[in-house]
């Protein structure tokens, strides 16, 4: 059933009650910033990543020239019993051109570098901010898809969307000012998280850890933490959609339990060639620079075998594609429904 105010708005008429796009749009900010789940999630979230950060200065230690040279003692004696093992009286049990192939193989530098063989390992700058930027990608988009979901389900729970359209009775208006907010408040929310591991791990680099970087670093590191934003308003869409057409958080919450716990180790156990489809492959694809690659079963005569497979990569672009397409196709069946369901 349509409110009286909604048939005059489609017949041209302007609503009596309503309000302009600007006050409607300072509502639902208000709306989604003062919901106490969101503010607790928030102030959750700056404690554990404080608490993970002064952990991670426990974990890494720049390591001083002593404990280098018995890092560096460490990794020759392992060479060293090595070489006794295979090249020296004793028979192990090895055809002779093996041996002297194995033989020629042992080297100090085949075990890595001599950081390896330190008690604590140093910060890599290198690795290590690009991998963090990538954990912080997928914590902010989980927490995305559970403000998301929150902030549709949470109206729908307690009616309050009935009274919003008394005020704005246009439908369509109302839905795409709220998913606008929404999308507003998480992308600035991933920029500004992005922005504070790069301060807290180029700390971490600077105290426990080494600076050097190769060329090309910056570029790709912003296009990772960009590519983490993006994913988190993704997943933040798709949390929204997904409450608004279920009617309930909860059922919403256990609706995406069901398809990554089940659905999705379902598909990969039983129709592997449907792995490139998975919002998760899709995710990681996204956040990892170059995408993801997908080893493929080889079908033959009905049966998998082993050996050789194909292999699929899943690009940047086509990841995003992918996601953007669901989430779309869940946007807009919640247009079709709020525009048209009784809301009594």
């Amino acid at each position: 059933m349509s409110h009286p105010l909604e048939e005059s708005t489609a017949a041209g008429t302007p609503p009596t009650g309503g309000s302009g796009g600007g006050s409607l749009a300072r509502a639902e900010l208000h709306r989604l910033t003062a919901r106490r789940l969101v503010r607790w999630l928030v102030v959750l979230s700056a404690l554990g990543f404080l608490a993970v950060w002064v952990i991670s200065l426990t974990q890494f230690a720049r390591p001083s020239p002593e404990l280098l040279q018995e890092a560096e003692q460490r990794r020759a004696q392992l060479v060293e019993q090595e070489r006794e093992v295979f090249c020296g009286d004793g028979d192990p049990g090895l055809p002779e051109e093996e041996r002297e192939a194995i033989c020629a193989d042992i080297s100090a530098e085949n075990y890595g570098p001599v950081e390896s063989f330190l008690p604590k390992q140093p910060f890599d700058a290198a690795g290590g901010l690009p991998g963090g930027a990538i954990a912080v990608g997928v914590a902010v988009s989980a927490l995305a898809f559970l403000v998301g979901a929150t902030y549709a389900g949470a109206e729908w729970s307690t009616k309050s969307i009935v009274a919003l359209l008394f005020w704005e009775p246009r439908r369509i208006r109302v839905f795409l000012t709220k998913l606008a907010v929404l999308l507003g408040v998480v992308a600035v929310f991933a920029a500004l998280a992005q922005l504070v591991w790069l301060g807290a791990g180029s700390l971490l680099a600077r105290w426990r850890g080494s600076f050097e970087l190769p060329d090309g670093f910056w570029s790709d590191l912003a296009g990772v933490q960009g590519r983490g934003v993006v994913l988190a308003v993704l997943t933040a869409a798709l949390g929204f959609g997904l409450a608004n057409l279920i009617r309930n958080t909860g059922a919403a919450l256990g609706v995406a339990f069901a398809y990554f716990v089940l659905a999705e180790n379902a598909v990969r156990i039983i129709r592997q060639s449907w792995q490139p489809y998975l919002i998760t492959e899709n995710a990681v694809a996204l956040l990892q620079r170059g995408g993801l690659e997908i080893f493929l079963p080889v079908e033959e005569s009905g049966e998998y075998f082993g050996g050789a497979t194909p292999r699929l990569l899943l690009g940047n672009q086509r990841a995003a594609l992918t996601l953007a397409v669901y989430c779309l196709v869940v946007l807009l069946a919640g247009v079709v429904l709020f525009r048209r369901r009784d809301l009594t």
